[in-house]
């Protein structure tokens, strides 16, 4: 019986000092990763519509369909308009996935 507590002890101590090594290791991450230098995004002004995807943008968006994907060619990237009655409908739609259907009463006799 001895054996199996000094086992079941040496196994949580050893988990403890992993947890602890992971739980410095992120922090030190963490610490590099807030050091370094941040590009501050240009403010947008009132009236100024958002300038469409940059080159940049749409290259990690190909490499991302090509890493899911694989070959995969794209053909045409723009923002999505979505109005009012898109969101109705989707709303309705997921309302009526909940209703209950509808049990005329029973009377007491």
């Amino acid at each position: 019986m001895g054996t199996e507590i000094l086992l079941s002890f040496k196994i949580y101590v050893l988990a403890f000092v992993i947890s602890m090594a992971v739980a410095l290791l992120i922090r030190g991450i963490v610490l590099v990763v807030s050091r370094l230098p941040e590009a501050a995004p240009e403010p947008m002004r009132r009236g100024q519509e958002r300038v469409p995807a940059a080159e940049d943008e749409i290259a990690a968006v190909a490499a991302a369909v090509y890493a899911v994907m694989g070959p995969y060619r794209i053909v045409h990237i723009q923002p999505q308009q979505r109005g009012s009655a898109w969101t109705a409908d989707g709303r309705y739609a997921h309302h009526a996935s909940h209703t209950v259907p509808h049990q005329p009463r029973q009377t007491r006799k």
